[in-house]
Parts: C-alpha cells; structure tokens; sequence
C-alpha cells in the first residue's frame, strides 16, 4: 500500500469511530480531514499544512469551518457537511442555512467541500474537481476505504493553490469584487457578535475591537454611519487602500498589513492610517484570516500589465467594481458613471462662461479661480479640469503646462462620501498632475472623505488619539473649506435618489448655530402639498452648491454652478419654490437636455441608467452685471 492509499484508508477508519461515537456528525469529521489534509502535505507534498478552526458565535453562522495556511501563507478554507448531506449548491434554498451560506463560499479562491465521502474543489464558486470515496457510508463500511486516484488530484490541487495572475483590469475587479464583499460581512458579522458577547457577560463594550472600532470610524469620519455602512466603509477602504499600494509598486509577497499601511502613508496619508487604524486589532480573527486571504489573492497582480501606461484603467476600476461588488449599493447611493465627453463638455461650458459673462479671460485657468466638485466620485471632472487647463497652456511650451497645472492642483477641490472612489480619485489626479509636469501642493491635494451635506460647523464631540485625529482631519478640512474657502465653480454630477429624507444634513434640516434652512428658500407658499419631491439628494446639492458659490464667504458672490441633473425642477409643480429661488438669485442659466430623442419615463436613460430625463444646468451669478 502506498503513502496514498495509507492515508485515506487511515482517514476512513478515524472518520468510522469518530462517526459512531457521540457528538454532532459534521463535527466529528474534523479531526480525520485535519489529519488527512496535514498528513497529505507532509509526505506528499513536502509542505507544512495547518488548518484555523473559524470561530462560530452561533448556530446560524455561515463561515466556513477551516481556514488554511500551507507553508505559512493563507491558502484555501474547509467546509465540511455531515454525510450525506448534498454538496451540490443547486439543490439548497436560497432562504436556507446552507443557501446562505454557499452564497458566502462562492466568492472564495480555494475551497475543499467535503462530506466525507464526497469530496469538491471549487474556485470562485465554479466546480474545479471532484471525488468519491468508494463507500456507500462512512459508518458501516468494512476493511479499508480504497484510494480513488480523483481524490488524489483534488487534494493536490487544493493543497497546491496559487493565486491566478493578475493583467487586466477586468480580472482585477472580479478577483476583488467578491473578496471585498466577503469582507463586508465578516467585519458586520463579527461587530453584530462583539455585540451580542457584550450583552451576555456585560463587560464594557468598547473593550470589543469592531465595536471600538465603529466608534471610532464615526468620531472621526462618518458621525451618522450605521452598522452595515460602516461595514462597507471598512471594505472599501482596506480594499482599495490594498489596490492603490499596488498600483505604488509594493510587492504583496510575505508582507505584512502594517508594512502596506506603512508604505501608503508617504503619498496616500489617509488611506494608511485608515488602513492602520481598522487592521490594528484583527489578527487572529477571522476578519484577519479574510484579509491575509485578499492580500495573498492580490500578490500575483501585475499592475504594469494592467495599466498599460494609461489612465484609463482608474476611469473604469470604480464603476466595474461597483457593478460587481454591490449593485444595489450604487442605486442606494445614486453614483452613476458620466461619460468623459460629457464632463469634456461642460468643463468647456464653465471655461466659456467664466471668460465671458465674468470677465475672466483666463476662464478656469485663472490663478483666482477655486473649483469644487462635491460629489467628486473617482474624480472626472477634476481630471477634466487638469486636462483643459494643460491644453490651453500648451500652446506657450511645456514649461507654462507645468507651471498652470500646478496653479489649478492648489485651487481644486473635492468631497467623496466613499473611501473606494476617493482612492480612485487621489490617484488619477495626482498622476495626472504629475505627468504633464506639475507639483502636488506641499500639504496634499484638497480632497476629502466627507458628507458634503453635513453641518459645516459640526465637530467631533470626544477626545481623539493621535492617529484618530489625523483622520478626522479630513472631515475637519472640508468644514473649513466649505466655511472659508470662496469657490468660483461647483461643477459635477450630485447623486440622484428620490425619497431621501433625513440625508439631507444640513441642508434639509438646518444648523444649530442658525435659525435658517437652506432647503426652505427652495419651497413656496401654498405650495407644499407637491414639494415632497425637493426630498432628492440631487436637490440637495443644488442647494448646496448655490450656498457655497453664491452666499458661503461674503463679498464672494459671483461664480458658476454647472451641474449633472434630472431636469425634472424645470416644470414639475413641486419646484415652483426652487425655480423662482434660482431665477431670483442667478443671472443667467442655460439648461442642455442629455435625454435621447423620444425617450420617456419610465424607460431607463441609456447613457445615465435612471429613469428620468437628464440634462446640463449651468447657472451663473454676477451681481455688478447683472441684466
């Protein structure tokens, strides 16, 4: 008998006793497989095998059973099933215990399903090998279970796995799409258990890291986040933190959270220390065991290979990761993705109108104009601006390129609710402005993760470590810009979600320092019973953005606001408030209909993917010219 059939007919015999004694049967098949897998890496494989027991706060969970490192790094995960019972996915209930939980094991790299007789590798949910122990059960077979050499493939490939290369943009997304949204839910799962294990034995909840954690994220970050957002939040950012290290050339072979965290905070200072902060405290957990798997997964990406030398690849790495990772989430947040020609167009529009209905030759490269784009997503339009402005200055050499470049990084602004886009954004313009010659400003560009609608003069309400400090700056920051900063241009595309009430911050709700709420300039008397529709975060920002342009700094009211909208405030009843409000306060507007000829509500927009007509508004304000 060789070292082979050894060790299945010694796992059968374990598997036998262990099955006929007492106990849960899915539990007693954890020792045999243990050894099993072990012993196979041993003196098969020559490699050292360990299987991490996952923790399990409760009789529903749904992860996994093992997590395994082969020499060290993580490798694969183990789910075992009692006999019997089917390991095709096909046949569970979406609604049922093993339906739930496939859907969670269908986003992992490696994984070995067994029930002790049948034995399947799977690979991001698709069926890669399969095995079957000649036996028709484990508890009343006799002599020695023989060796079916398909067993012997399967775990060889199991135990042999490595990570898929990595060289398109494509692959790149479908590899960390799912893994991220694994990592939403181990982060909510396990601050949900944090929860429930403060509750039973009553020890003080912030000694519980994901608890600890949230709290923190909300102090410095996001003061109204919820339990799922933060859970996403925490994805996002560490996925995203993970990919832009990439795209700086770190090398994800044996290296270390801290290290990545580390080398992010020269050049990306708020995606290190958010990704210090949130790893701080998970290892060992089995949020640590998803992220060393996600690190491991990502160490075979070739970022050469994937950007190509252009930038192109950060323009869809968003808006495909979105489409993948949650798309219900891009509808919960109202992101869509706007074409380039279309920003290319309005940043055109905006250059125009600033030249000649405010007297600025230069238009928007002008070393007085701040631009701002409060929704700034993975940062077209900001882009959009850094290219123009590059195109108008090339006609006096490369030298005035560099030098009006560096003049428009300094007066360019921009918000972002999500971590994932930011980093999107942070990249792409600060490449850009590299390569046509320019110098990022000494402090770092002026973007934030920040609720743009939150109260500018809100602050945190406890003291903060260092490190939470240097995070909350960036909410900080964009409080003082949103005060201080006189902004010539808001330009972009504001989300669109009907039915927004309560998101509105202090726009809809108004401050604590002021008996004025914005949004009620936007309303009209009498008129109320249709005005249920200014509850839309696009108006909103409408608002938003004619407060910061047009009334934020005194004696700074003129500029342009040119936005991305649903044109539905142009002749609905509920925005009679709304247009007599911006005609009263603006000098001239110009409205430009993107909705394809013929096409209605509820037929969906084939460049915006809504269900409303959309169009360009630009609205300027000149009060010493005005017609």
């Amino acid at each position: 008998m060789d070292v082979f059939d050894t060790l299945v007919a010694q796992f059968g015999a374990a598997a036998k006793d262990s099955l006929n004694g007492p106990g849960e049967p899915e539990a007693a098949l954890a020792t045999p497989v243990d050894n099993l897998l072990r012993e196979y890496g041993e003196k098969i494989l020559s490699r050292k095998v360990v299987l991490h027991a996952e923790v399990r706060e409760d009789s529903g969970n749904v992860r996994p059973d093992f997590g395994v490192r082969i020499d060290g790094l993580m490798s694969g995960h183990v789910e075992l099933k009692k006999p019997e019972t089917s390991l095709d996915p096909d046949t569970y209930s979406k609604s049922s215990h093993n339906g739930r939980q496939w859907k969670r094991l269908s986003k992992l790299p490696n994984l070995l399903h067994t029930n002790g007789l049948e034995w399947r590798l799977w690979r991001y949910g698709e069926l890669v090998a399969m095995a079957h122990l000649p036996a028709s059960s484990l508890t009343k077979f006799k002599g020695a279970i023989a060796a079916p050499p398909e067993l012997d493939t399967v775990l060889s490939s199991f135990l042999s796995w490595t990570p898929t290369p990595i060289t398109t943009v494509t692959r790149l997304v479908d590899t960390i799409a799912p893994l991220a949204a694994l990592l939403r839910e181990e982060v909510l799962e396990s601050l949900q258990a944090n929860r429930r294990n403060a509750k039973a034995t009553g020890r003080e909840e912030n000694s519980y890291p994901f608890i600890g954690l949230k709290r923190d994220w909300r102090a410095s970050l996001y003061p109204n986040a919820t339990d799922e957002e933060f859970a996403d939040g925490f994805a996002q950012t560490v996925v995203f933190a993970l990919v832009i290290a990439l795209s700086d050339g770190m090398d994800f072979n044996n290296i270390q959270l801290r290290d990545i965290a580390e080398g992010l905070q020269s050049k990306h200072s708020l995606l290190g220390r958010s990704l210090d902060l949130l790893t701080e405290h998970i290892k060992g957990s089995t949020v640590g065991l998803v992220l060393e798997t996600i690190i491991r997964t990502l160490s075979a990406t070739d970022w050469r290979a994937i950007s190509g030398g252009n930038q192109d690849v950060y323009l869809h790495l968003y808006e495909h990761f979105l489409n993948t990772y949650d798309p219900a989430l891009r509808k919960k947040s109202g992101s869509y993705y706007t074409p380039t020609e279309v920003v290319a167009a309005m940043t055109r529009l905006t250059d125009q109108a600033l030249q000649k209905y405010l007297s600025i030759p230069e238009g928007l490269s002008a070393d007085s104009v701040a631009v701002i784009d409060p929704a700034m997503g993975t940062g077209t339009y900001g882009l959009s601006i850094v290219q123009h402005v590059a195109a108008q200055a090339e006609k006096y050499g490369p030298g005035a390129v560099a030098d009006a470049v560096t003049s428009v990084a300094k007066r360019l602004y921009g918000i972002e609710l999500q971590s994932g886009p930011f980093s999107v954004a942070e990249l792409r313009l600060s490449q850009a402005i590299q390569e046509f010659g320019g110098q990022l400003p000494e402090n770092g560009m002026h973007l934030y993760v920040a609720d743009t609608l939150e109260d500018p003069q809100s602050g945190t309400n406890r003291e903060l470590s260092y490190t939470l400090q240097l995070i909350a700056q960036q909410r900080q920051r964009a409080n003082r810009v949103k005060l201080e900063t006189p902004i010539q241009v808001c330009i972009g595309n504001p989300p669109y979600k009907d039915k927004s009430e309560g998101l509105g911050g202090w726009v809809e709700k108004g401050s604590a320092n002021s008996n004025h709420t914005p949004l009620d300039d936007f309303r009209k008397e009498g008129n109320g019973k249709y005005e249920y529709v200014l509850k839309n975060l696009y108006v909103y920002f409408w608002r938003w953005a004619m407060w910061k342009v047009f009334e934020s700094i005194p004696n700074s009211t003129d500029g342009v606001v040119c936005f991305i909208t649903s044109t539905g405030y142009l002749n609905g009843p509920g925005f009679k408030g709304m247009r007599e409000w911006i005609r009263k306060n603006t000098s001239k507007g110009w409205i430009i209909n993107l909705t394809p000829e013929g096409m209605q509500p509820p037929a969906k927009n084939a460049v915006f993917n809504i269900e409303t007509p959309v169009g360009i508004g630009l609205f300027i304000r000149d009060k010493e010219n005005d017609d």
